[in-house]
């Protein structure tokens, strides 16, 4: 709750910043702080430098309106995490390129190497040459770049944690689980999937529209298998990204943990924003060291996962991307939609701190369409 009236015990700077959290130091030496004062909350006015995502616009007087969405979103301050592009002089330095087709849309190049090297170099989603529809697409795609290629190296997650990715055989009835079928589905770290071809002469009529030609076919639901290896639990998360639509989803799954002491079930959802406290008691951590978490069959809780390629493209590239704490941290920030969618213990001796890491691992999806 923020209060217009209330006055600033005094400002602060992040002096020593770790993974999961920072120490403060007061700007100045003047600081009183009010008698009986029992809280305060520190509040976030500027954010450090972001290493922000680079973006080419050839000179075209029809992309004065990307331009102008640029200003726009440079200026505006409201959110200290909001991630912008930067203009790259460059083609070869971006991540993403705007160009005015024909028809005088807004059309999308993909330059991320990250992307093209799976085959897709170019959205068939267009916008209007609106400074509105610019700044929501950038908004989020700069949003989703920054987040595709932040990540950590740990040797730990990445020699220890195993990932695996099966197809699916759908459940007999509503009382049973979906089961793996087949080999692991991952070759090289890559899962290349073939996407059946639609009905000839189907035509896009909407950005992102699901082909519907095979209405009656039955959908392919694929899931993972995440092994951990390592001498610690971890409290993952998962994100899928859609490199067609800019969209950035989290896998959401349940915990279910008896409490002998309240003899009752403590149900926590696990959603990116971490496993919070219920009634003083913390949920067991989703995968425990030597252990196994299945993500979309068997008991996991998980909804499975399904992939299409947007009509009027032959290629896709998705990404699951797994983030692996060995502490609950709230990344529900992370998930964004896609812009072309309209819309007693102080006498108890303190325990030795196991000091606290993340690592994480990006898996590609590379979606074509099977000819017939």
């Amino acid at each position: 709750m923020s209060n217009p009236d209330a006055v600033p015990v005094c400002k602060t700077i992040a002096r020593h910043v770790t993974d999961f959290e920072a120490t403060l130091a007061p700007i100045g030496q003047d600081i009183t702080f009010p008698e009986g004062l029992n809280d305060a909350w520190a509040l976030l006015k500027a954010a450090g430098p972001i290493l922000e995502p680079k973006l080419f616009i050839a000179w075209d007087v029809r992309l004065l309106p990307v331009f102008d969405a640029l200003v726009h979103l440079r200026a505006d301050t409201h959110n200290p995490y909001q991630v912008n592009f930067a203009l790259a002089k460059y083609r070869a330095d971006a991540r993403l390129e705007v160009e005015v087709d024909n028809d005088g849309k807004l059309g999308f190049i993909i330059l991320d190497e990250k992307i093209t090297k799976h085959g897709l170099h170019r959205l068939a989603c267009k916008v209007e040459p609106s400074i509105h529809a610019a700044v929501r697409v950038l908004r989020t795609a700069a949003h989703y770049f920054h987040h595709l290629h932040l990540s950590k190296y740990n040797r730990g997650v990445e020699e220890r944690v195993k990932i695996q990715f099966f197809q699916l055989e759908q459940p007999a009835d509503a009382f049973s689980y979906r089961t793996a079928i087949g080999p692991n589905l991952m070759k090289n770290g890559i899962v290349p999937l073939e996407i059946d071809d639609p009905q000839e002469g189907v035509e896009p009529v909407a950005p992102l529209e699901i082909d519907d030609s095979q209405e009656d076919a039955e959908p392919v639901y694929y899931g993972v298998e995440v092994f951990n290896n390592t001498d610690r639990d971890l409290y993952p998360h998962i994100f899928s990204f859609d490199s067609s639509g800019f969209a950035i989803s989290a896998c959401s799954f349940s915990l279910f943990r008896i409490d002998s002491v309240l003899i009752g079930y403590v149900i926590e959802s696990y959603y990116g924003k971490g496993i919070q406290e219920a009634g003083g008691y913390k949920a067991d951590p989703p995968l425990r060291s030597k252990h196994c978490l299945t993500i979309g069959y068997g008991d996991g809780g998980a909804d499975a996962f399904d992939f299409y390629i947007p009509v009027g493209q032959d290629v896709d590239v998705s990404f699951l991307k797994f983030i692996f704490p060995t502490k609950s941290v709230n990344l529900e920030d992370v998930e964004c939609d896609s812009p072309f969618l309209d819309d007693s213990r102080a006498t108890r001796p303190p325990r030795p701190r196991a000091a606290h890491d993340w690592g994480s691992i990006l898996v590609p999806i590379a979606l074509k369409r099977k000819r017939r």
